[in-house]
């Protein structure tokens, strides 16, 4: 059978989602830190080169990308695995908002004040 190389983090990151949520109401920090530690399993394979074919494509700027450049989409669920036992296994790292900090509106003053 052919091994395909589709992208799983978009539906990763929506389970990781959900789970940090659960774990704010319920305040479980077991559970956020798996939740977390998934996320950056996630980002650092892909920082480090290992990705699904789709990523590769976009890296390389071009539809003509060797095997050797992206993982199936079942090794590279093993390697996110691999990632994420070694994460739990310590701290996480500081975590990045996805968002900045919420601005005020800027108070405006009429010319009569």
């Amino acid at each position: 059978s052919e091994k395909t190389s589709t992208n799983p983090i978009a539906s990763i990151f929506a389970w990781s989602r959900a789970l940090n949520q659960r774990a704010i109401l319920d305040d479980n920090s077991r559970l956020k830190h798996f939740a977390q530690a998934l996320e950056e399993a996630c980002i650092e394979s892909v920082e480090a080169g290992y990705m699904s074919k789709d990523l590769a494509i976009c890296v390389a700027g071009t539809s003509k990308v060797s095997s050797e450049q992206y993982l199936t989409s079942e090794d590279l669920i093993d390697y996110f695995s691999e990632r994420l036992k070694v994460k739990l296994a310590k701290p996480l790292r500081k975590r990045y908002a996805l968002v900045g900090p919420r601005l005020d509106p800027p108070q405006y003053k009429s010319e009569d004040q």
